[in-house]
């Protein structure tokens, strides 16, 4: 694939940061490679044929976050 993904998110002013992981789901672990999303919040996607699972860490200060698991599919 290789195409790029963006996202708008909401309430963008009170947010100090925005992660995302890559993740394998057979360990349950956040790989090291973790990589911090300025704006445009956007990032590429994979071109390999194969199935790509992320976590999406919004952070807004200390105590207030938000975790989002989402999979890509690349079918190529």
């Amino acid at each position: 694939s290789g195409a790029e993904l963006q996202f708008d998110p909401a309430y963008e002013k009170l947010i100090s940061n925005i992660s995302l992981y890559t993740f394998d789901i057979s360990s349950n672990k956040k790989e090291n490679n973790s990589l911090v999303i300025k704006k445009p919040y956007k990032f590429k996607c994979p071109e390999e044929k194969g199935e790509y699972y992320y976590i999406l860490n919004v952070l807004w200060d200390e105590n207030h976050n938000f975790d989002y698991l989402f999979k890509i599919k690349v079918i190529q």
